[in-house]
Protein backbone atom coordinates (compact mmCIF):
# COMPACT_ATOMS: atom_id res chain seq x y z
CA UNK A 1 0.00 0.00 0.00
CA UNK A 2 1.93 3.38 -0.80
CA UNK A 3 1.59 6.20 1.67
CA UNK A 4 3.64 9.35 2.21
CA UNK A 5 6.32 9.49 4.99
CA UNK A 6 4.30 10.45 7.97
CA UNK A 7 1.02 8.41 6.98
CA UNK A 8 0.11 5.48 8.31
CA UNK A 9 -1.08 2.04 6.74
CA UNK A 10 -3.82 0.29 8.84
CA UNK A 11 -6.08 -2.44 7.12
CA UNK A 12 -9.83 -3.08 8.28
CA UNK A 13 -10.27 -7.05 7.24
CA UNK A 14 -13.34 -9.24 7.76
CA UNK A 15 -14.70 -12.04 6.64
CA UNK A 16 -14.05 -13.76 3.37
CA UNK A 17 -17.23 -16.13 2.07
CA UNK A 18 -15.38 -17.66 -1.32
CA UNK A 19 -13.50 -20.19 -0.08
CA UNK A 20 -16.10 -22.27 1.72
CA UNK A 21 -14.42 -25.68 3.20
CA UNK A 22 -10.92 -24.32 3.22
CA UNK A 23 -11.85 -20.92 4.95
CA UNK A 24 -10.07 -21.27 7.80
CA UNK A 25 -6.77 -22.03 6.27
CA UNK A 26 -7.47 -19.12 3.53
CA UNK A 27 -8.22 -16.41 6.75
CA UNK A 28 -4.71 -18.06 7.67
CA UNK A 29 -3.06 -17.39 4.11
CA UNK A 30 -4.33 -13.54 4.23
CA UNK A 31 -2.90 -13.17 7.77
CA UNK A 32 0.16 -14.29 6.92
CA UNK A 33 0.57 -12.61 3.93
CA UNK A 34 -1.23 -9.23 5.37
CA UNK A 35 1.79 -9.61 8.15
CA UNK A 36 4.59 -9.50 5.29
CA UNK A 37 2.87 -6.11 4.06
CA UNK A 38 4.45 -4.25 7.10
CA UNK A 39 1.37 -2.27 7.54
CA UNK A 40 1.13 0.08 10.65
CA UNK A 41 -1.79 -1.81 12.53
CA UNK A 42 -4.16 -4.65 11.08
CA UNK A 43 -7.66 -5.24 12.44
CA UNK A 44 -9.92 -7.60 11.90
CA UNK A 45 -13.77 -7.51 12.40
CA UNK A 46 -16.16 -10.22 13.53
CA UNK A 47 -16.48 -13.74 13.96
CA UNK A 48 -14.30 -16.81 13.91
CA UNK A 49 -12.82 -16.84 10.03
CA UNK A 50 -11.18 -13.02 10.87
CA UNK A 51 -10.23 -14.30 14.31
CA UNK A 52 -7.73 -17.20 12.46
CA UNK A 53 -6.80 -14.35 10.26
CA UNK A 54 -5.33 -11.93 13.10
CA UNK A 55 -3.65 -15.26 14.94
CA UNK A 56 -2.03 -15.82 11.91
CA UNK A 57 -0.49 -12.15 11.24
CA UNK A 58 0.31 -12.20 15.17
CA UNK A 59 1.96 -15.18 14.94
CA UNK A 60 4.16 -14.01 11.87
CA UNK A 61 4.48 -10.88 13.41
CA UNK A 62 1.93 -8.31 12.19
CA UNK A 63 0.53 -5.70 15.24
CA UNK A 64 -2.84 -7.06 15.16
CA UNK A 65 -6.22 -6.96 16.83
CA UNK A 66 -9.72 -8.74 16.81
CA UNK A 67 -13.06 -6.67 17.45
CA UNK A 68 -16.20 -8.62 17.86
CA UNK A 69 -18.21 -6.76 15.52
CA UNK A 70 -18.60 -3.44 13.07
CA UNK A 71 -20.17 -1.37 16.21
CA UNK A 72 -16.81 -2.13 18.18
CA UNK A 73 -15.19 -0.99 14.98
CA UNK A 74 -17.13 2.21 14.43
CA UNK A 75 -15.78 3.67 17.97
CA UNK A 76 -12.41 2.93 17.26
CA UNK A 77 -10.59 5.91 19.15
CA UNK A 78 -9.23 8.41 17.93
CA UNK A 79 -5.55 6.93 19.26
CA UNK A 80 -6.11 4.31 16.90
CA UNK A 81 -6.97 6.43 14.13
CA UNK A 82 -5.93 10.39 13.67
CA UNK A 83 -6.04 12.31 10.30
CA UNK A 84 -4.04 11.26 7.02
CA UNK A 85 -4.06 7.58 8.30
CA UNK A 86 -4.88 5.37 4.68
CA UNK A 87 -7.15 2.73 6.00
CA UNK A 88 -8.13 -0.39 3.41
CA UNK A 89 -11.44 -2.14 4.06
CA UNK A 90 -11.31 -5.22 2.67
CA UNK A 91 -13.93 -8.61 3.14
CA UNK A 92 -16.59 -9.94 0.49
CA UNK A 93 -19.15 -7.81 -0.48
CA UNK A 94 -21.43 -10.17 1.43
CA UNK A 95 -20.30 -8.80 4.78
CA UNK A 96 -20.56 -5.49 4.02
CA UNK A 97 -18.11 -4.63 6.26
CA UNK A 98 -18.62 -1.52 7.48
CA UNK A 99 -20.95 -0.10 4.82
CA UNK A 100 -23.02 2.80 6.90
CA UNK A 101 -25.87 5.18 4.68
CA UNK A 102 -24.81 8.05 4.45
CA UNK A 103 -21.53 8.63 5.66
CA UNK A 104 -17.92 7.46 5.99
CA UNK A 105 -17.08 5.12 8.61
CA UNK A 106 -13.91 6.64 9.91
CA UNK A 107 -14.24 10.73 9.15
CA UNK A 108 -11.42 12.36 8.51
CA UNK A 109 -9.54 9.52 7.49
CA UNK A 110 -8.98 7.95 4.06
CA UNK A 111 -10.99 4.78 3.48
CA UNK A 112 -9.77 2.48 0.15
CA UNK A 113 -12.53 -0.43 -0.28
CA UNK A 114 -10.95 -2.91 -2.54
CA UNK A 115 -12.60 -6.43 -2.38
CA UNK A 116 -10.67 -9.22 -2.05
CA UNK A 117 -7.52 -7.68 -4.09
CA UNK A 118 -5.17 -9.91 -5.36
CA UNK A 119 -1.76 -7.48 -3.64
CA UNK A 120 -3.59 -8.12 -0.39
CA UNK A 121 -4.28 -11.93 -0.45
CA UNK A 122 -1.58 -13.12 -2.40
CA UNK A 123 -4.13 -14.83 -4.55
CA UNK A 124 -4.96 -13.91 -7.91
Amino acid sequence: MARGHAQRAIAVLGRMNEPGDEARAAHEDVGRHAAGLRLDQLITVGGEEPGYLQLAARAAGAKAVHLPDQDTTLRLPRSTLRAGDVVLVNASPGARLLRVPGREPFPGVQCVRNPLSPQLTGHP
